[in-house]
């Protein structure tokens, strides 16, 4: 939490990695953390096409 923080106080974008649980989604965006990536989203080489869902959101494609 401290290190977000202080990436939040800078004004710095926060990407969370390797998100493989729905558990691990809401806790992250609980403190507030936009971006993720991770199993829960798409498996190494595959990309998460437009419409690629968790229960009640909606992600995009991000190169």
């Amino acid at each position: 939490e401290g290190v977000l923080r202080i990436a939040q106080s800078l004004d710095i974008t926060v990407i969370a990695e390797g998100i493989e649980t729905i558990d691990e989604y809401v806790a992250l965006r609980a403190l507030g953390v936009r971006y993720q990536q991770g199993y829960l989203f798409a498996r190494p080489g595959f990309k998460c096409l437009p419409g690629c869902e968790v229960p009640g959101e909606r992600f995009a494609a991000v190169a």
